[in-house]
């Protein structure tokens, strides 16, 4: 029998986790991007999380010019840390105004490289190892799902006792008395 929780995350929750991380910005090959005022889309289907933001792009010789882009991502989970992050992100949408067309593939690889750098290293949530139920969560991940405009941890805690119990009698092996 396997014990299991799931903690449910609303879309407001994570809408408030990824606005203080924000602004985010990159410099790379020149070009600066600076991600700000994000939106979380809960509502894409695939267990993808989205997230809209607003890009503020500065190139040299002064050229300044602004858009909004969507990154979109699966989520993978650290149970060491009791951290959520955005994993293999994608650029599902770019627009950006007053920027020739050769410059945009550029500008969308600034952006591809800020998504797996910087959002890898900054997470969508964090289990707060305060709370007895967050503590128990912690020690194993069944699944990640997005439903209903929440994201869905689904824990399962009895599984994870039983295979260190499973660990612990291989490593210590019968005990013999001589």
């Amino acid at each position: 029998m396997t014990l299991s929780y799931t903690l449910k995350i609303s879309e407001k929750k994570l809408q408030s986790r990824i606005s203080e991380m924000m602004p985010l910005e990159k410099n790379i090959y020149l070009v600066t991007v600076i991600l700000s005022y994000p939106v979380i889309d809960l509502t894409g289907g695939n267990n993808l999380i989205g997230i809209f933001c607003h890009l503020d792009v500065l190139m040299p010789g002064g050229i300044k010019a602004f858009g909004m882009g969507k990154i979109t991502g699966t989520l993978s989970y650290n149970p060491d840390l009791g951290e959520i992050f955005l994993n293999n992100p994608e650029i599902s949408i770019l627009k950006i105004q007053h920027v020739s067309e050769n410059l945009m593939p550029i500008i969308q690889k600034v952006l591809l490289i800020i998504a797996n750098k910087l959002l890898s290293k900054h997470p969508v949530y964090k289990l707060t190892s305060n709370k007895l139920k967050h503590k128990l969560a912690m020690l194993t991940l069944k699944s990640i799902t997005v439903a209903n405009q929440k994201l869905l941890l689904e824990f399962s805690i009895l599984k994870k006792i039983a295979w260190h119990n499973r660990m612990n009698k291989i490593v210590s092996g019968p005990t013999r008395v001589l």
